[in-house]
């Protein structure tokens, strides 16, 4: 794969992962924080990568390895996380476009709860 091809394969890698990580902050409220950085503010990342992290654990993202699989990244992300967040005992946020995906999770985490 070619560094333009891999260049743009991780900017479309960092899109996801915002938005994966965007619609989890704007759904659930006092969630376990999740950080996410690009291998252009990270030195000690592989080039075009991108790291997503919780307090506990990580994980890396590269472009040769995710580069096209958008949706399998999205999901892989999501059970990655959810392995590792903790949302019982949450609110949901007031976010005015909660993710669905997240408030379904969340509901079966706290059942009774809206």
């Amino acid at each position: 794969m070619s560094d333009v091809a891999q260049y743009e394969a991780s900017q479309r890698i960092e899109q996801i992962i915002s938005s994966v990580l965007i619609g989890y902050r704007l759904t659930i409220g006092g969630g376990t924080p999740v950080e996410s950085m690009p291998w252009h503010r990270d030195d000690s990342l592989p080039r075009y990568s991108v790291r997503v992290s919780t307090a506990d654990d990580s994980i890396v993202y590269t472009a040769l390895v995710w580069a096209g699989r958008d949706a399998e990244l999205e999901e892989h992300l999501r059970r990655w996380l959810l392995q590792r967040i903790h949302l019982e005992g949450t609110k949901r946020g007031h976010g005015r476009r909660p993710d669905p995906w997240w408030v379904r999770v969340w509901q079966a985490a706290n059942p009774g709860r809206t």
